[in-house]
Protein backbone atom coordinates (compact mmCIF):
# COMPACT_ATOMS: atom_id res chain seq x y z
CA UNK A 1 0.00 0.00 0.00
CA UNK A 2 2.63 2.51 1.06
CA UNK A 3 5.04 1.73 -1.77
CA UNK A 4 2.59 2.24 -4.63
CA UNK A 5 4.13 5.71 -5.09
CA UNK A 6 7.74 4.78 -4.40
CA UNK A 7 9.05 3.97 -7.89
CA UNK A 8 12.72 4.92 -7.88
CA UNK A 9 13.59 2.32 -5.22
CA UNK A 10 10.82 -0.30 -5.62
CA UNK A 11 10.48 -3.22 -3.22
CA UNK A 12 10.93 -6.65 -4.77
CA UNK A 13 8.41 -9.42 -3.99
CA UNK A 14 10.30 -10.86 -1.01
CA UNK A 15 10.93 -7.46 0.56
CA UNK A 16 7.37 -6.31 -0.06
CA UNK A 17 5.98 -9.43 1.64
CA UNK A 18 8.32 -9.26 4.63
CA UNK A 19 7.96 -5.52 5.28
CA UNK A 20 4.22 -5.61 4.57
CA UNK A 21 3.78 -8.45 7.05
CA UNK A 22 5.67 -6.53 9.74
CA UNK A 23 3.74 -3.34 9.01
CA UNK A 24 0.25 -4.87 9.15
CA UNK A 25 1.11 -7.13 12.09
CA UNK A 26 2.19 -4.02 14.01
CA UNK A 27 -0.90 -2.06 12.96
CA UNK A 28 -3.35 -4.82 13.86
CA UNK A 29 -1.48 -5.81 17.01
CA UNK A 30 -1.28 -2.27 18.38
CA UNK A 31 -4.93 -1.61 17.54
CA UNK A 32 -6.03 -4.92 19.08
CA UNK A 33 -4.24 -4.12 22.33
CA UNK A 34 -6.22 -0.87 22.65
CA UNK A 35 -9.36 -3.01 22.91
CA UNK A 36 -7.99 -4.74 26.02
CA UNK A 37 -8.71 -3.19 29.40
CA UNK A 38 -5.54 -2.51 31.38
CA UNK A 39 -6.01 -1.59 35.05
CA UNK A 40 -9.74 -1.27 34.41
CA UNK A 41 -9.56 0.92 31.32
CA UNK A 42 -8.46 0.83 27.69
CA UNK A 43 -4.98 2.17 26.97
CA UNK A 44 -4.32 4.14 23.77
CA UNK A 45 -0.56 4.57 24.22
CA UNK A 46 0.39 1.24 22.63
CA UNK A 47 1.89 2.93 19.55
CA UNK A 48 3.61 5.42 21.87
CA UNK A 49 5.52 2.45 23.30
CA UNK A 50 6.46 1.30 19.79
CA UNK A 51 7.48 4.76 18.58
CA UNK A 52 11.12 4.62 19.81
CA UNK A 53 11.87 1.21 18.30
CA UNK A 54 9.90 0.82 15.06
CA UNK A 55 12.15 2.92 12.77
CA UNK A 56 15.15 0.84 13.84
CA UNK A 57 13.16 -2.38 13.44
CA UNK A 58 12.30 -1.41 9.87
CA UNK A 59 15.94 -0.53 9.16
CA UNK A 60 17.14 -3.82 10.65
CA UNK A 61 14.64 -5.76 8.56
CA UNK A 62 15.82 -4.02 5.41
CA UNK A 63 19.45 -4.67 6.34
CA UNK A 64 18.68 -8.36 6.81
CA UNK A 65 16.75 -8.58 3.55
CA UNK A 66 19.61 -6.92 1.70
CA UNK A 67 22.29 -9.03 3.40
CA UNK A 68 24.27 -11.54 1.33
CA UNK A 69 22.25 -14.58 0.26
CA UNK A 70 24.03 -17.68 -1.00
CA UNK A 71 21.39 -18.34 -3.62
CA UNK A 72 21.05 -14.66 -4.52
CA UNK A 73 24.55 -13.16 -4.65
CA UNK A 74 23.17 -9.94 -6.10
CA UNK A 75 21.46 -9.09 -2.81
CA UNK A 76 24.28 -7.80 -0.62
CA UNK A 77 24.85 -5.61 2.39
CA UNK A 78 26.69 -2.28 2.12
CA UNK A 79 30.38 -2.29 1.28
CA UNK A 80 32.17 -0.20 3.89
CA UNK A 81 35.07 0.11 1.49
CA UNK A 82 32.98 2.43 -0.67
CA UNK A 83 31.79 5.92 0.19
CA UNK A 84 28.18 4.93 -0.55
CA UNK A 85 28.42 2.04 1.91
CA UNK A 86 29.92 4.29 4.57
CA UNK A 87 27.12 6.81 4.13
CA UNK A 88 24.45 4.09 4.40
CA UNK A 89 26.11 2.73 7.55
CA UNK A 90 26.24 6.25 9.02
CA UNK A 91 22.51 6.74 8.41
CA UNK A 92 21.70 3.36 9.94
CA UNK A 93 23.81 4.06 13.04
CA UNK A 94 22.18 7.46 13.49
CA UNK A 95 18.72 5.86 13.47
CA UNK A 96 19.89 3.29 16.03
CA UNK A 97 21.31 6.10 18.20
CA UNK A 98 17.97 7.92 17.95
CA UNK A 99 16.19 4.77 19.13
CA UNK A 100 18.53 4.32 22.11
CA UNK A 101 18.08 7.94 23.17
CA UNK A 102 14.29 7.94 22.90
CA UNK A 103 13.86 4.49 24.43
CA UNK A 104 16.04 5.49 27.40
CA UNK A 105 13.98 8.62 27.97
CA UNK A 106 10.72 6.67 27.67
CA UNK A 107 11.88 4.09 30.22
CA UNK A 108 13.11 6.83 32.55
CA UNK A 109 9.73 8.60 32.42
CA UNK A 110 7.85 5.37 33.09
CA UNK A 111 6.16 5.23 29.67
CA UNK A 112 6.51 1.44 29.61
CA UNK A 113 4.72 0.94 32.91
CA UNK A 114 1.78 -1.44 32.53
CA UNK A 115 -0.96 1.20 32.82
CA UNK A 116 0.99 4.25 31.57
CA UNK A 117 -0.83 6.40 29.01
CA UNK A 118 -0.05 9.79 27.50
CA UNK A 119 -2.27 12.27 29.37
CA UNK A 120 -3.25 13.96 26.10
CA UNK A 121 -5.28 10.97 24.86
CA UNK A 122 -7.89 11.71 27.53
CA UNK A 123 -8.38 15.19 26.03
CA UNK A 124 -8.53 13.78 22.48
CA UNK A 125 -11.14 11.22 23.52
CA UNK A 126 -13.19 14.09 24.94
CA UNK A 127 -13.60 15.50 21.42
CA UNK A 128 -15.71 12.46 20.54
CA UNK A 129 -18.08 12.71 23.50
CA UNK A 130 -18.13 10.77 26.73
CA UNK A 131 -18.68 7.39 25.10
CA UNK A 132 -16.75 8.00 21.89
CA UNK A 133 -18.76 5.57 19.83
CA UNK A 134 -18.01 4.47 16.28
CA UNK A 135 -16.24 7.72 15.36
CA UNK A 136 -13.67 7.22 18.11
CA UNK A 137 -13.08 3.59 17.14
CA UNK A 138 -12.49 4.61 13.51
CA UNK A 139 -10.11 7.34 14.69
CA UNK A 140 -8.37 4.84 16.94
CA UNK A 141 -7.68 2.45 14.06
CA UNK A 142 -6.97 4.90 11.24
CA UNK A 143 -5.03 7.57 13.11
CA UNK A 144 -3.54 6.05 16.24
CA UNK A 145 -2.50 2.80 14.56
CA UNK A 146 -2.43 3.07 10.74
CA UNK A 147 -1.31 6.70 10.37
CA UNK A 148 1.30 6.73 13.12
CA UNK A 149 2.90 3.45 12.10
CA UNK A 150 2.84 4.56 8.44
CA UNK A 151 4.62 7.72 9.58
CA UNK A 152 7.33 5.71 11.34
CA UNK A 153 7.73 3.60 8.22
CA UNK A 154 8.12 6.68 6.03
CA UNK A 155 10.65 8.21 8.43
CA UNK A 156 12.89 5.16 8.04
CA UNK A 157 12.27 4.75 4.30
CA UNK A 158 15.04 7.14 3.11
CA UNK A 159 17.61 5.01 4.97
CA UNK A 160 16.28 1.95 3.15
CA UNK A 161 16.61 3.76 -0.19
CA UNK A 162 20.21 4.68 0.60
CA UNK A 163 20.93 1.09 1.66
CA UNK A 164 19.55 -0.17 -1.68
CA UNK A 165 21.73 2.33 -3.52
CA UNK A 166 24.82 1.27 -1.55
CA UNK A 167 24.01 -2.40 -2.19
CA UNK A 168 23.77 -1.67 -5.92
CA UNK A 169 27.13 0.09 -5.72
CA UNK A 170 28.74 -3.03 -4.29
CA UNK A 171 27.39 -5.09 -7.22
CA UNK A 172 28.00 -2.73 -10.12
CA UNK A 173 30.83 -0.28 -9.69
CA UNK A 174 30.61 0.93 -13.25
CA UNK A 175 27.70 2.53 -15.03
CA UNK A 176 25.64 5.73 -15.11
CA UNK A 177 25.10 7.20 -11.67
CA UNK A 178 27.07 4.44 -9.94
CA UNK A 179 30.55 5.94 -9.84
CA UNK A 180 31.83 5.99 -6.29
CA UNK A 181 31.63 9.54 -5.01
CA UNK A 182 33.44 10.55 -1.85
CA UNK A 183 32.01 12.46 1.06
CA UNK A 184 30.94 15.97 0.18
CA UNK A 185 31.16 18.90 2.59
CA UNK A 186 27.35 19.07 2.75
CA UNK A 187 27.11 15.40 3.73
CA UNK A 188 29.69 15.80 6.49
CA UNK A 189 27.85 18.88 7.78
CA UNK A 190 24.52 16.98 7.76
CA UNK A 191 25.98 14.09 9.78
CA UNK A 192 27.52 16.51 12.28
CA UNK A 193 24.18 18.35 12.53
CA UNK A 194 22.33 15.09 13.25
CA UNK A 195 24.77 14.16 15.99
CA UNK A 196 24.35 17.62 17.52
CA UNK A 197 20.55 17.42 17.27
CA UNK A 198 20.54 14.06 19.08
CA UNK A 199 22.72 15.53 21.84
CA UNK A 200 20.55 18.63 22.21
CA UNK A 201 17.38 16.56 22.31
CA UNK A 202 18.91 14.37 25.01
CA UNK A 203 19.76 17.50 27.01
CA UNK A 204 16.23 18.90 26.56
CA UNK A 205 14.69 15.59 27.65
CA UNK A 206 16.92 15.44 30.72
CA UNK A 207 16.08 19.02 31.69
CA UNK A 208 12.37 18.28 31.38
CA UNK A 209 12.70 15.04 33.35
CA UNK A 210 14.67 16.73 36.14
CA UNK A 211 12.10 19.54 36.29
CA UNK A 212 9.15 17.14 36.53
CA UNK A 213 10.99 15.12 39.18
CA UNK A 214 11.69 18.24 41.21
CA UNK A 215 8.11 19.47 40.81
CA UNK A 216 6.82 16.32 42.51
CA UNK A 217 8.87 17.08 45.62
CA UNK A 218 7.41 18.94 48.57
CA UNK A 219 7.07 22.71 48.25
CA UNK A 220 9.71 23.22 50.93
CA UNK A 221 12.49 21.73 48.80
CA UNK A 222 11.30 22.89 45.38
CA UNK A 223 13.50 25.27 43.41
CA UNK A 224 11.99 28.68 42.52
CA UNK A 225 11.56 27.73 38.84
CA UNK A 226 9.17 24.93 39.84
CA UNK A 227 6.57 27.39 41.06
CA UNK A 228 5.57 28.29 37.49
CA UNK A 229 4.52 24.67 36.96
CA UNK A 230 6.29 24.17 33.62
CA UNK A 231 9.93 23.94 32.55
CA UNK A 232 11.26 27.24 31.22
CA UNK A 233 14.99 27.18 31.94
CA UNK A 234 17.99 25.72 30.12
CA UNK A 235 17.21 24.99 26.48
CA UNK A 236 13.55 25.65 27.27
CA UNK A 237 14.44 29.30 27.79
CA UNK A 238 15.09 29.63 24.04
CA UNK A 239 12.32 27.37 22.73
CA UNK A 240 9.05 26.20 24.25
CA UNK A 241 9.62 22.80 22.65
CA UNK A 242 13.34 22.28 21.96
CA UNK A 243 12.92 18.50 21.91
CA UNK A 244 10.25 18.75 19.21
CA UNK A 245 12.42 21.08 17.14
CA UNK A 246 15.38 18.70 17.36
CA UNK A 247 13.16 15.72 16.49
CA UNK A 248 11.77 17.34 13.35
CA UNK A 249 15.17 18.65 12.26
CA UNK A 250 16.83 15.26 12.81
CA UNK A 251 14.47 13.37 10.50
CA UNK A 252 14.60 16.12 7.90
CA UNK A 253 18.40 15.87 7.94
CA UNK A 254 18.20 12.07 7.63
CA UNK A 255 15.99 12.41 4.56
CA UNK A 256 18.11 15.08 2.87
CA UNK A 257 21.34 13.23 3.66
CA UNK A 258 19.97 9.93 2.32
CA UNK A 259 18.79 11.59 -0.89
CA UNK A 260 22.07 13.38 -1.46
CA UNK A 261 24.13 10.27 -0.68
CA UNK A 262 21.98 8.25 -3.11
CA UNK A 263 22.47 10.88 -5.83
CA UNK A 264 18.76 11.72 -5.88
CA UNK A 265 17.49 15.21 -6.66
CA UNK A 266 14.56 16.34 -4.53
CA UNK A 267 13.27 18.69 -7.22
CA UNK A 268 10.71 16.23 -8.64
CA UNK A 269 7.49 15.50 -6.73
CA UNK A 270 8.15 11.75 -6.85
CA UNK A 271 11.61 11.98 -5.30
CA UNK A 272 10.39 14.56 -2.80
CA UNK A 273 7.60 12.19 -1.75
CA UNK A 274 9.94 9.22 -1.42
CA UNK A 275 12.33 11.05 0.88
CA UNK A 276 10.35 13.90 2.47
CA UNK A 277 6.88 12.40 3.05
CA UNK A 278 7.90 11.15 6.51
CA UNK A 279 9.41 14.41 7.80
CA UNK A 280 6.48 16.42 6.35
CA UNK A 281 3.94 14.16 8.07
CA UNK A 282 5.95 14.39 11.31
CA UNK A 283 5.84 18.19 11.20
CA UNK A 284 2.06 18.11 10.69
CA UNK A 285 1.55 15.61 13.51
CA UNK A 286 3.78 17.44 15.96
CA UNK A 287 2.22 20.80 15.10
CA UNK A 288 -1.13 19.45 16.22
CA UNK A 289 0.43 17.75 19.23
CA UNK A 290 2.16 20.96 20.31
CA UNK A 291 -1.06 22.93 19.84
CA UNK A 292 -2.92 20.50 22.12
CA UNK A 293 -0.11 20.46 24.70
CA UNK A 294 -0.01 24.25 24.87
CA UNK A 295 -3.79 24.57 25.18
CA UNK A 296 -3.64 22.23 28.19
CA UNK A 297 -0.71 24.13 29.70
CA UNK A 298 -2.52 27.47 29.30
CA UNK A 299 -5.51 26.12 31.18
CA UNK A 300 -3.34 24.76 34.02
CA UNK A 301 -0.64 27.40 34.49
CA UNK A 302 -1.48 31.14 34.61
CA UNK A 303 2.07 32.17 33.62
CA UNK A 304 2.14 30.03 30.50
CA UNK A 305 0.62 32.74 28.30
CA UNK A 306 3.46 35.09 29.23
CA UNK A 307 5.92 32.28 28.44
CA UNK A 308 4.32 31.93 25.01
CA UNK A 309 4.83 35.63 24.33
CA UNK A 310 8.39 35.61 25.66
CA UNK A 311 9.75 32.42 24.07
CA UNK A 312 9.90 31.06 20.53
CA UNK A 313 7.50 28.20 19.83
CA UNK A 314 9.95 25.79 18.15
CA UNK A 315 13.06 27.33 16.60
CA UNK A 316 15.48 28.30 19.41
CA UNK A 317 15.78 32.07 19.62
CA UNK A 318 16.72 34.80 22.07
CA UNK A 319 13.74 35.30 24.43
CA UNK A 320 12.04 38.64 24.74
CA UNK A 321 12.82 40.87 27.69
CA UNK A 322 10.20 41.24 30.44
CA UNK A 323 9.61 44.86 29.37
CA UNK A 324 8.89 43.77 25.81
CA UNK A 325 6.54 41.04 27.06
CA UNK A 326 4.67 43.61 29.19
CA UNK A 327 4.40 46.00 26.24
CA UNK A 328 3.10 43.19 24.00
CA UNK A 329 0.54 42.19 26.66
CA UNK A 330 -0.78 45.77 26.88
CA UNK A 331 -0.94 45.91 23.09
CA UNK A 332 -3.00 42.74 22.89
CA UNK A 333 -5.34 43.91 25.66
CA UNK A 334 -5.89 47.16 23.78
CA UNK A 335 -6.92 45.22 20.69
Amino acid sequence: MIDCLLRSFPLDAAEHSAVGALFWATVCGSWGLTLVRIAGRRNYSIVDRLWPVLPSVFVLEWMWLLAPQQDQPNLVFVDLGSAAGQKAAAAQLLVFAWTLRLAFNSVRRGDYAWAAEDYRWAYVRGWFGRRGGVAWEVFNFLFISVFQISLLYLLAKPVRNLTVYAAARSIQTQGPGLSDQGWSTAEIVLVAAMVLLLELEAVADKQQYMFQTGKRQSAAVQAPEHKAGFVHTGLWRFSRHPNVFCEQAFWLCIAVFSAKAASVSLCSWQSAFEFLAGPAALVALMWGSVELTESISRSKYPLYRAYQVKTSRLVPWVPWSNDRVTAEAHKRLAC
